[in-house]
């Protein structure tokens, strides 16, 4: 579930809390990836394939490649909060191996992506809108339906997340 009233980098920032300063990574200042990734404007309930890495069929894809399959795929700003909630619940990290590539353009048009760098942080980078490699890709979004806005605080809209993926099963060894 994604709220209107929080902002992109509060949800970057709740990794930094839960990670540690020195394993979240980001190009982007605060206020540039709160621009460049607005909340919605209605909560936002969306499903993805249940594996760390990105999707396997859509392995090798660039931007431009799923940006002409007409299907909607991850924000940076969904990839953010997935992980968040995910680590919160689980403890699992997403992208071990592989690199998620998001449907958000930078201010310089560049693809975004999330990925885990070689000294294990969490890494939001960018990469060329044609770019390919055998580990990257996107993560197709399965479905998505909004409700009317609710107004919770970040602490209280965890709170909602944990109780409502209490049933997650570790997803570690899951490709």
């Amino acid at each position: 579930m994604d709220y209107p009233q929080i902002k992109t980098s509060e949800y970057l920032d709740e990794m930094r809390k839960l990670l540690g300063d020195d394993m979240v990574y980001c190009y982007l200042s605060n206020d540039e990836l709160d621009k460049l990734c607005p909340p919605p404007k209605e909560v936002e309930y969306t499903k993805f394939e249940a594996s760390i890495e990105p999707d396997k069929a859509h392995l090798n894809k660039s931007y431009d490649d799923f940006s002409k399959e007409n299907k909607k795929f991850m924000t940076l700003r969904q990839g953010i909060l997935l992980n968040l909630s995910v680590y919160k619940i689980t403890g699992e990290r997403f992208d071990v191996k592989g690199i998620t590539r998001a449907s958000t353009l930078d201010s310089d048009g560049f693809a975004m992506c999330m990925c885990r760098d070689d000294v294990g942080r969490f890494r939001i980078g960018r990469y060329y809108r044609d770019g390919r490699n055998a580990v990257g890709g996107p993560r197709e979004i399965h479905s998505l339906f909004t409700k009317l806005t609710e107004k919770l605080t970040l602490e209280e809209r965890l709170e909602k997340l944990e109780k409502a993926l209490k049933d997650i099963k570790p997803l570690a060894g899951k490709e």
